[in-house]
């Protein structure tokens, strides 16, 4: 039986893949793990160093390479190595970072001492010289006060595939197909489509097991028309939901995703990857958003408690 199934989306890696992989290969474990590496059409020779790579697994590692014939996106990359999985529990690693060597034996011992569905773990952000923790511990904290499926609608923190291991059985109460294609919060929208299922065990084990490589300036970066739009239709979804379903909560909502729409906003604004008119028109958009106008509406109490740098872009953007 195969203990756990790392799934690795592929894009013109060829740089990275070798630090990737290795960090698998070089954990500690006599547990049977398999990685899946799926090559989403890439340019570069990533699928050739993938397959070079292969051929130095260690004996309890089943290596599987997929060449996919058209670029589809992240998303359904990872869907495809997930229908060729056998793991009974699955991770999502990006091909640009790498696991720490405790991480097998961690992450599946918790799970199979508590008998979880997920397990919320933490990261390591490395940006050029600079290191810091992903997950704050007021984030593990909302957890434990609201539960796994209203943390996800109300702060959102948990949106990376990176903080999930899960068990491979809560995908077949998925409808993978029937997920919107995403190219951006496409992990939150998977995770709050997961942890909407009331009868899942959540764990949480609070230790930075991942290491996340951030390139600078990387949300602005990133961001283009389809990426905005994405962005707020996750955080527009979440609102929807908890305005119908959890309306108690909407102070609550309107605080833990005042950040999320000043930094669209403000990425928005600063990205150089779209024209100077349709980013208008996009601001625009954003802002007239009811989602947007319901978290940004703040008292001046409510202001004056915000962060230096949040006061700042709410005084420029909003």
């Amino acid at each position: 039986m195969v203990d756990i199934s790392f799934i690795i989306p592929v894009h013109n890696s060829a740089k990275t893949l070798e630090r990737c992989i290795h960090s698998v290969f070089f954990n500690p474990t006599n547990k049977t793990y398999e990685i899946i590496a799926v090559d989403d059409f890439s340019s570069d020779n990533s699928f050739e160093v993938l397959n070079e790579l292969k051929g130095h697994k260690p004996n309890n590692c089943i290596f599987e390479t997929i060449r996919l014939e058209e670029n589809v996106g992240v998303q359904k990359t990872r869907f495809v190595g997930l229908e060729k999985s056998q793991g009974k529990y699955v991770y999502f690693l990006d091909s640009d970072d790498e696991i720490v060597p405790e991480f097998i034996e961690k992450t599946i011992n918790k799970m199979e001492d508590e008998k979880l569905d997920v397990l919320l773990i933490n990261c390591d952000v490395i940006e050029e010289k600079k290191t810091s923790t992903l997950i704050a511990k007021s984030s593990f904290d909302h957890v434990r006060t609201y539960g796994a499926y209203l943390e996800s609608l109300l702060f959102g923190d948990f949106g990376f595939t990176s903080t999930h291991v899960y068990k491979s059985t809560v995908f077949d109460h998925v409808k993978i197909n029937e997920l919107p294609k995403l190219s951006f919060t496409e992990d939150l929208n998977l995770y709050i489509e997961i942890v909407s299922k009331t009868d899942l065990f959540v764990g949480i084990l609070n230790e930075n097991l991942y290491k996340y490589y951030m390139a600078k300036n990387w949300h602005k970066s990133k961001m283009n028309v389809s990426n905005a739009n994405d962005s707020l239709y996750v955080i527009n979804k979440r609102y929807e939901i908890v305005k119908s379903s959890y309306s108690d909560k909407m102070n609550v909502f309107r605080r833990g995703n005042l950040k999320a729409c000043l930094r669209l906003i403000h990425s928005v604004k600063k990205t150089k990857n779209i024209a100077r008119k349709e980013k208008k028109l996009l601001l625009q958009q954003i802002r007239n958003a009811e989602v947007v106008q319901v978290v940004t509406n703040l008292s001046i109490s409510e202001f004056f408690n915000l962060q230096l740098k949040d006061k700042i872009r709410y005084i420029l953007y909003i």
